[in-house]
């Protein structure tokens, strides 16, 4: 079976025209983990976000 679930580790970005903030409210961390789908027509899809540490992720996503 191919597989079809990855984690993402997503940092926080600021461009001139768009940005993107992830982390905790005390700012210790600027990046979430989650868990991204590839669908059959070639996107892909965030389907669960938040997580503070890759481990912390795959506690809950043991089968990825």
């Amino acid at each position: 079976m191919k597989r079809t679930h990855f984690v993402v580790k997503l940092e926080s970005y600021e461009g001139k025209d768009t940005h993107l903030r992830c982390g905790d409210d005390d700012e210790t961390q600027d990046y979430l983990f989650c868990v991204v789908v590839t669908k059959s027509d070639g996107t892909a899809e965030i389907v669960d976000t938040g997580y503070r540490s890759e481990d912390e992720l795959r506690k809950a996503w043991p089968e990825i």
